[in-house]
């Protein structure tokens, strides 16, 4: 039996504005965002002290378009964030301390983490990713893990290019990904910018189409999310905005 997980509401709306974040234009209804929200508990957001806007799409989902530098950006927040003011660290997608990224690179991901001033044995959390001009951040209230206290980074698997996740799945069979067909050259697979948090772990967005219709237009047939370490992948259930994990 396949397991079914909750996901995240407010990562699976970051769809919203894709296409804003594709064209570098800022979306309808930007505005200054103050803080960021996780349940009932609120901490500072990025760029509030210097009126940058951004789009929300749900109270903990938030996409910055337009930036001149998206990774120094991020740098200068995370700095911010992880001073004694804010009590902050650096975490994996484990959420276990580590290292910071180079906000130098192109493009990037890091996560952030502190305990929740509500709930024992809960952390706040921040994602953040960016590229050239973009940064999208999810906050959201996750359970720590053991030993939280221990800095690891060895849990730091290697994570997938894009490259990498459209060859894994153009390699699977259609029929365990729940499409008809023979092979995956019969579908059109693409990997959009953005993580989406499933069951605590930062996972790559996979949307597939088909074109075989006679204006030749792309149809959705399904959207997927493979971990970045390639090891776990889930489907999800538009109904119900689940996922069920498949097998690989």
């Amino acid at each position: 039996m396949s397991k079914r997980i909750k996901i995240m509401i407010a990562a699976v709306m970051l769809l919203c504005f894709f296409s804003g974040c594709q064209s570098g234009e800022e979306g309808e209804g930007a505005k200054v965002i103050d803080t960021y929200l996780a349940g009932t508990e609120s901490v500072p957001a990025m760029g509030a002290e210097d009126g940058v806007e951004a789009n929300e799409s749900e109270p903990s989902a938030y996409a910055y378009i337009g930036l001149e530098d998206a990774g120094g950006s991020v740098g200068t927040y995370v700095e911010r964030m992880t001073s004694e003011e804010n009590g902050f660290w650096i975490v994996n997608k484990n959420l276990r301390k580590t290292e910071a990224p180079d906000f130098t690179e192109e493009k990037g991901w890091i996560y952030l983490a502190k305990e929740s001033a509500e709930e024992e044995g809960k952390l706040f959390v921040l994602a953040l990713e960016w590229s050239p001009s973009i940064c999208t951040v999810v906050a959201s209230i996750q359970d720590a893990p053991k030993g939280q206290e221990q800095a690891s980074s060895d849990d730091e698997a290697e994570s997938l290019t894009h490259m990498d996740t459209v060859e894994k799945i153009q390699g699977m069979q259609p029929s365990a990904l729940g499409l008809d067909g023979t092979s995956m050259n019969e579908y059109n697979i693409y990997v959009r910018n953005g993580l989406i948090m499933v069951n605590g772990e930062a996972c790559i967005w996979v949307e597939i189409y088909t074109d075989e219709n006679s204006a030749h237009t792309n149809i959705p047939e399904g959207t997927y999310y493979l971990s970045r370490d390639g090891k776990r992948l889930y489907r999800l259930n538009r109904s119900d905005n689940t996922v069920q994990e498949l097998k690989l």
